[in-house]
């Protein structure tokens, strides 16, 4: 019994992510044939569609996990890189604006959106903010997603984000 799912409107790196997908249900064998994904399921034991469909909700939702854990780590980057320069803790005082010294609140605190709410402004001084921090929570978020789809859940994907922080 066989399945063929036609790829053509998915990009090409989407179907490396539902192979991963696939070979992480454990149950089935696949080949690529040119533009079609090919899932023969194993003779031992039948997958019904229901439990691809949950392995792949399951592999997705890995990934926004991934890039959202990419883009909190690149926050906390950022923690690190101004306070190293300016030589104090990291751990105290909490976050506030450079400029004026207000303390951030927890929604002032949230990696890329907290920026875009803001407008890339101070909410007290209106100051503008740099744009060094989104742009290093970006991409560190999509330094996580890019590990997600590459090694999937395990070992190697927290090594290479591990080290990919250090850099």
């Amino acid at each position: 019994e066989e399945m063929i799912l036609n790829l053509n409107l998915i990009p090409e790196y989407t179907s490396a992510c539902y192979v991963q997908a696939m070979h992480w249900a454990n149950d089935l064998f696949f080949a690529l044939n040119k533009d079609e994904l090919i899932i023969g399921i194993s003779q031992h034991k039948k997958i019904e569609e229901s439990k691809l469909i949950a392995t792949l909700e399951l592999y997705f939702l890995f990934l926004v996990l991934s890039f959202i854990l990419g883009l909190i780590l690149g926050s906390f980057y950022n923690v690190c890189i101004h306070r190293y320069l300016h030589a104090r803790s990291i751990l105290s005082p909490p976050s506030n604006c450079p400029k004026c010294k207000h303390y951030l609140s927890w929604w002032e605190n949230i990696p890329l959106l907290s920026y875009i709410i803001l407008r890339g402004r101070c909410r007290e001084c209106k100051e503008p903010i740099s744009f060094r921090y989104p742009l290093v929570e970006a991409l560190s978020g999509i330094w996580a997603l890019l590990l997600a789809i590459k090694f999937g859940p395990g070992k190697p994907f927290l090594v290479y984000l591990a080290f990919g922080g250090i850099l």
